[in-house]
């Protein structure tokens, strides 16, 4: 997290279901700046209504949670994870994203996303 941060860009984002060391994290985002909070985590970006949340229970579960919640017409875009998969897709007008693992533990792939804020369109990144 620390070498994120350093980079200087803003950070948001929530705790996933194996991170032991809560208040580590939060601390190191804290004197960051960042912002790191169990979810949901909602924010309006470059006037982008945005969600993020990690998941919930099994796999399914989880992209059905993202489905329904991109049904409802409240946000432009939700980002999850949990799954360790790669999910990009529209529901209606809702931008789904899973960029997948940055960390490659489960897969062996490492991957992330960078959100096109114009287009809606999220670019998904090989690491």
């Amino acid at each position: 997290l620390r070498r994120i941060l350093s980079k200087g860009f803003e950070f948001r984002g929530v705790f996933g279901n194996n991170d032991g060391e809560l208040l580590l994290l939060s601390r190191v985002a804290r004197e960051s700046g960042a912002t790191l909070v169990q979810q949901p985590l909602t924010a309006v970006v470059e006037g982008l209504r945005v969600l993020v949340v990690h998941g919930v229970s099994g796999i399914e579960e989880t992209k059905n949670f993202a489905t329904t919640l991109a049904k409802s017409g409240e946000f432009d875009v939700i980002v999850y994870g949990h799954t360790h998969e790669i999910d990009v897709r529209k529901v209606g007008r809702t931008l789904i994203v899973n960029p997948g693992e940055v960390c490659g533990y489960l897969t062996g792939k490492r991957s992330a996303a960078i959100l096109d804020t114009e287009k809606l369109e999220a670019e998904l990144i090989t690491l």
